[in-house]
């Protein structure tokens, strides 16, 4: 399984890093939205420091709001203060010797309570705010992979810590290939409950995605999933529906339809049999829901829509995926008719979006195709959707 994510992982970053011009045939970008204003603008310098994050999250301390990135290559977190907007500090693990420990997701419960995810040795780490050890969790001895599946780090589904189940929430995989129909009939979450050291897996695929002879949907593996007090929430790439997932029974319930204006009812699917290039193109080329992010305060949700685009610009070029348009849905969960805002196109990236409560976002610039792009900062716009 670790193959197929990483050479989607690799599908990915071949479509947005492609040094082409801006596609001009979808003209989508908008001049002025009612529902969309620009709160601050946020520039931090980072002459030195990284500023493209694949894990991403957002906490509050003190009335100080940070920014906290993944950086993979130096295997650390790195803490950015959003509010005096500058570099605050750094938690770094070794990569070599026997305290080696490779972070590859991390969830942040309070500013001195991070737990830290190794996947590869079956490790959760609780840390302090400074990176001091205060406890390990040795989960791989737990979690058999022939009937949980493997736990792996994605960044469109995150492992959390549920402080009202006191269990660890973690995405987990069977080692089968996702064209198969055998894929689906397996559950992909795991809740670990460190205590008594026990496993409970849950995870129900809607019908609509299960491969049929057309082919599969190869944006909708993973579903982003948020916890809502007693349940889950659950979206998926591929379908119009928000879902309900309970722990207890598995029962997957449709709640509402958000089907944006800028997607046609019917999502294409990539053939069982493909190329790298075709699968390349299916991600640049159609539409689809990419995140969801939960205002945990006001129980707003906000759905990040890709829009659908040619496969080439006027110059024959092929258009990359962050040269398409975005949109932002929100509304409360029940709720039939949702707002849908256009974001200007090729400012942002989308699947950098954080709710930072009051109905606002904490959105990321850093899109190689913004005219405005500085390398040396790190910039951020904080949005309010009215």
């Amino acid at each position: 399984m670790k193959n197929y994510l990483f050479l989607f992982v690799v599908l990915l970053l071949f479509s947005c890093t492609q040094n082409e011009k801006p596609n001009n045939e979808l003209n989508t970008n908008i001049s002025k939205n009612e529902t969309l204003s620009i709160i601050k603008a946020i520039s931090i310098p980072c002459d030195t420091l990284p500023y493209s994050f694949e894990y991403s999250s957002v906490y509050q301390e003190n009335n100080e709001l940070y920014f906290v990135g993944l950086d993979e290559s130096t295997n650390a977190l790195y803490f950015y203060s959003i509010t005096n907007q500058k570099f605050s500090h750094k938690i770094q693990k070794p990569m070599e010797g026997n305290e080696k420990f490779i972070i590859k997701d991390f969830h942040i419960y309070t500013k001195d309570s991070i737990f830290l995810l190794d996947d590869r040795k079956g490790t959760i780490e609780l840390v302090d705010n400074t990176g001091k050890q205060l406890s390990l969790v040795d989960y791989g001895k737990i979690i058999v992979p022939e009937q949980t599946g493997f736990v792996e780090a994605d960044n469109s589904k995150r492992f959390v810590y549920s402080k009202e189940w006191n269990a660890f929430v973690m995405p987990t995989y069977p080692e089968i290939e996702f064209e198969s129909k055998e894929f689906y009939k397996h559950r992909f979450l795991t809740l670990f409950f460190h205590k008594n050291d026990s496993v409970y897996t849950v995870g129900k695929y809607p019908s609509n995605i299960i491969p049929n002879d057309e082919g599969f949907f190869y944006s909708s593996l993973f579903p982003v999933v948020h916890l809502m007090k007693d349940k889950f929430i659950l979206n998926f790439s591929n379908n119009h529906f928000l879902f309900q997932l309970s722990p207890i029974s598995n029962e997957l319930k449709e709640i509402v339809k958000w089907k944006s204006n800028y997607i046609d009812e019917d999502f294409e699917r990539l053939p069982m049999k493909y190329e790298f290039q075709e699968a390349v193109n299916y991600n640049s080329v159609n539409g689809y829901y990419t995140n969801l992010s939960l205002d945990i305060e006001t129980e707003t949700l906000y759905r990040i829509v890709k829009h659908p685009q040619p496969l080439k610009n006027a110059e024959g070029k092929l258009n990359q995926y962050l040269e398409c348009g975005f949109s932002i849905m929100y509304g409360k969960l029940n709720d039939p008719n949702p707002k849908e805002v256009l974001l200007e196109k090729g400012k942002y990236v989308p699947y950098v979006v954080h709710s930072i409560g009051n109905n606002q976002l904490l959105i990321s610039l850093e899109n190689s195709f913004n005219p405005n792009n500085k390398e040396n900062r790190l910039e951020f716009e904080i949005i309010e959707l009215k």
